[in-house]
């Protein structure tokens, strides 16, 4: 079950999501981080069609969400490949997916 943890830092809002180890990935979604989604991945968080594009596409929505979890991904010596496996059952993508959605929500 999807539990929204939705908290603020410093006037941002910032979602949880858990992987299928039980830890726990903050997504911030910022102008910096629209702006890399987008440099690395042609995505535009901004825009609602991009959603549609990300539902349709399990491994670009697994990228977006490594870019905007990249930091915590080299803290924890996580490569892109293993966060997407990390991400691979139903109930985590799922989750991961409200998250993001959450958090971009919060700062448009």
């Amino acid at each position: 079950m999807f539990r929204r943890r939705v908290f603020m830092n410093s006037g941002k809002i910032m979602v949880k999501f858990t992987d299928k180890r039980k830890r726990d990935w903050i997504i911030n979604v910022d102008a910096a981080n629209i702006q890399n989604v987008r440099e690395a991945l042609g995505v535009d968080l901004g825009n609602r069609n991009s959603f549609k594009r990300l539902a349709r596409d399990p491994s670009l929505l697994c990228n977006v969400l490594f870019v905007l979890c990249e930091e915590q991904a080299k803290e924890r010596g996580v490569s892109d490949v293993q966060f997407g496996r990390l991400l691979a059952t139903g109930n985590v993508i799922a989750h991961a997916t409200k998250a993001l959605i959450e958090a971009v929500r919060g700062t448009m």
